[in-house]
């Protein structure tokens, strides 16, 4: 039987529940996108007649923001388990009433599809860029490290080079003068 009070219950679920997934982590996120999956799932197999494709699947359409967070946040495989899930939810619930329509949910769903491959895809990007700026940084910081270990290394010759001239130019000035350097000198 269709139940009007679950439209209702959809409207107040749909906002708490795209909150709750931009806002929860761990454990807590998994049991959101759960809650997301069964009210989908529900809403899908609450409306009225599943062969057509109007307001009565407005629902649909409401997780989109939802959608876009988990794709986001988790990626695409989390987005479309979302969404795969709902769907066979919702279908199963139809076929127990005995009105399976799959393309006017399909359609419906589209939109979803789309939102929740293009924050997927785009995550997946940002971090493909993350990583790269991640192996920059660490290159840089190897950079830094040799240039570090070279200046050390400069600093090392030339207090080598000072204790040598100290050691060394005496001698050469005294050979300069035309001094005679005695057996240990030389």
């Amino acid at each position: 039987p269709i139940l009007p009070a679950l439209g209702v219950l959809g409207m107040v679920a749909i906002p708490t529940l795209t909150v709750l997934v931009a806002t929860s982590d761990g454990v807590r996120l998994r049991w959101v996108l759960i809650a997301i999956v069964v009210t989908w799932g529900v809403l899908i197999g609450n409306v009225v007649d599943p062969h057509l494709v109007d307001w009565r699947l407005w629902f649909v359409g409401a997780f989109d923001t939802a959608v876009v967070i988990i794709g986001l946040r988790r990626g695409l495989v989390a987005t479309f388990g979302v969404i795969g899930a709902a769907c066979a939810l919702g279908i199963a619930i139809l076929a127990v009433r005995g009105e399976v329509a799959l393309v006017p949910l399909a359609i419906a769903t589209f939109q979803s599809v789309t939102w929740g491959f293009g924050a997927g895809a785009f995550n997946l990007l940002l971090g493909r860029a993350g990583r790269r700026i991640g192996d920059q940084e660490t290159e840089r910081a190897e950079a830094v490290r040799r240039a570090v270990a070279l200046v050390a290394k400069e600093e090392e010759l030339a207090a080598r080079r000072g204790a040598l001239d100290a050691q060394v130019v005496p001698y050469l000035e005294r050979i300069a003068a035309g001094e005679e350097l005695d057996a240990q000198a030389r």
